[in-house]
């Protein structure tokens, strides 16, 4: 699942099942972005000094700057970052977000942060390597020239990992990818990459 945090919710709002469908989320949460938002979520901004920039243009400085930054002793305001009473300028820092869970990925947008969470359990990272071998079978339909109507008979060859991801949605990917029929067999041989080591191999025929 992810949290995104914008201030420009109603702009992503129509394009959250392609991130859903894309990143192989369960669930996308919106919320408008604040400090308060951020503290839900237990995130704090920190700023990083870059001293090889800062250095030069400063002097002895630097250190002072380096030494607010690690106490908290600054601000952004209007665009602007102040840290130990001097102004930073572009290039000679950077501001990212702290802190969340051990199983959480957290990313900076310009106005606003993403939270992706990374613990997944046995079911989440099967339904992830169907939907992987999903976007294949896809991708084979478009090769084959099939029209969006098209049924199929669908055979899929995988490594021994993916056998019984794949088996456990059979149903899934014959209703995704318009499979009358589908045949799941163990091989050592596969060439499409699904989940985080298995392989698959791919073979489709058109039926009425």
């Amino acid at each position: 699942s992810a949290v995104i945090a914008s201030n420009n919710v109603s702009g992503i709002e129509p394009f959250v099942d392609l991130i859903r469908e894309e990143l192989n989320l369960k669930q996308v949460e919106l919320v408008t972005m604040s400090e308060q938002t951020a503290e839900r979520f237990g995130l704090v901004k920190q700023l990083n000094v870059n001293a090889r920039t800062l250095g030069p243009r400063i002097g002895s400085q630097v250190q002072q700057v380096i030494a607010a930054s690690k106490q908290g002793d600054w601000k952004e305001q209007g665009g602007k970052v102040t840290a130990g009473g001097v102004e930073l300028l572009p290039g000679e820092y950077e501001l990212k977000l702290a802190g969340g869970s051990d199983n959480s990925a957290i990313g900076l947008l310009p106005k606003g942060f993403l939270i992706l969470d990374t613990d997944l359990d046995e079911h989440l990272q099967a339904e992830g390597l169907a939907r992987d071998a999903i976007r294949h079978i896809q991708q084979a339909r478009k090769d084959a020239g099939l029209d969006v109507s098209d049924r199929i008979k669908l055979s899929l060859s995988a490594t021994s990992g993916a056998v019984s991801a794949l088996d456990k949605h059979k149903e899934l990917i014959m209703h995704e990818t318009l499979a009358k029929q589908i045949s799941i067999e163990d091989s050592a041989n596969g060439e499409l990459s699904v989940g985080e080591d298995q392989k698959i191999s791919v073979k489709l025929e058109k039926i009425d």
